[in-house]
């Protein structure tokens, strides 16, 4: 039987994390040494190239800063130094890349391999069939899922965890009780965002609009990439938004070809509860910016879903005659192609992807 290599290329805070725990909890599927090994992106995109020093840089100097002290915060550390080291090894190399997830496949009762990198969604066309032609030699089939979540709410999403991990670094080496008044600004902070959401401008559309923190909100191009180099069948979409559902996880465990097995659904993983101040008007601003890519997902799984599923979808619609939501077996890129084909706007939308 070949085995299935799952690549989920995200998004980023669309879940993955949590995902990636499910999957370590399967006997039928392995993870590489690192949720997010980040092989392919140090490996094709110059921004990348260093992704992997520069996490290294930073570890070596927490190391540095705990001096010879043992204990398991350092074994952790130097762990994590050594992940690092290891994946940008296989970067160098796909073959090499391929052959490390070999030697998982192989051991007994594996049925799939997995790699939950957010960053993979930068990818083009070129890049995903350089790939699917080495996991391909190596005997896998390639399986592409992609998580999407409403766009200005996953930026939001990345800007809150921003500033949460800010927050802690910034605190970490203090006494207690200016921990105690950084948590009482975060509050206090908390309560801005919801009553007075208008009254500071926070910076997050500065943020939101760096080049790769809004490219990896525009879905239609990573779904233009992916879909140029793979098959109907070997692509699956899902929603963040739906998909801590047991129909949800039943797809996906169907795509990756493993036993469906019940998920801890309550459990969240990287979360931020407390949220910084983002003024409405920055919001509507980046949903404009972003209209493009409300439409095209519209157009492909359904403005009636989408309005339903995203918060910040615009007001106005995006055309008139949008298709009806998909059905349970329209979330693969066949069924959504055949379910976008059925209105003449849509195929003609169709012709240009």
């Amino acid at each position: 039987m070949t085995p299935r290599f799952v690549l989920c290329i995200g998004c980023q805070k669309g879940g993955t994390t949590w995902l990636a725990e499910y999957l370590r909890g399967s006997a039928d599927v392995r993870l590489g040494l690192r949720k997010e090994m980040h092989v392919l992106d140090a490996h094709f995109l110059e921004t990348n190239r260093d992704w992997h020093e520069r996490r290294l840089a930073r570890i070596d100097a927490r190391l540095a800063r705990a001096g010879s002290a043992r204990g398991p915060v350092r074994e952790a550390m130097a762990r994590r130094a050594e992940g690092h080291r290891r994946a940008q090894r296989l970067a160098g190399d796909l073959e090499d890349y391929a052959r490390y997830f070999r030697e998982l496949a192989d051991a007994p009762g594996v049925a799939a391999v997995a790699d939950l990198t957010p960053d993979y969604a930068l990818l083009t066309a070129e890049h995903w069939t350089r790939t699917r032609e080495v996991l391909e030699r190596h005997g896998f089939a390639p399986r592409l899922l992609f998580l999407m979540r409403d766009p200005v709410g996953r930026l939001e999403s990345v800007w809150r965890m921003r500033a949460r991990d800010q927050a802690i670094k910034a605190v970490a080496h203090r006494a207690l009780p200016a921990r105690a008044l950084s948590r009482g600004a975060a509050l206090w902070r908390h309560v801005v965002a919801k009553l007075a959401p208008n009254l500071f401008a926070s910076g997050f559309r500065a943020f939101a609009t760096q080049p790769l923190n809004l490219e990896r909100s525009r879905y239609e191009r990573t779904i233009a990439a992916v879909e140029a180099a793979f098959p109907p069948e070997a692509i699956h979409y899902e929603f963040f938004e739906t998909l801590f559902r047991p129909e949800a996880m039943a797809r996906i465990a169907a795509f990756a070809g493993i036993a469906d097995r019940p998920a801890n659904l309550a459990e969240r993983q990287n979360a931020s509860p407390l949220q910084t101040p983002i003024a409405a008007r920055e919001r509507a601003e980046l949903r404009a910016l972003l209209e493009p890519t409300y439409a095209y997902c519209a157009a492909r799984f359904g403005e009636v879903r989408l309005r339903a599923l995203w918060k910040s979808f615009p007001t106005a619609a995006p055309g008139a005659g949008a298709p009806p939501s998909p059905g349970r077996d329209q979330l693969s890129a066949r069924g959504v192609a055949r379910a976008v084909s059925a209105t003449p706007r849509a195929k003609a939308r169709t012709t240009a992807w």
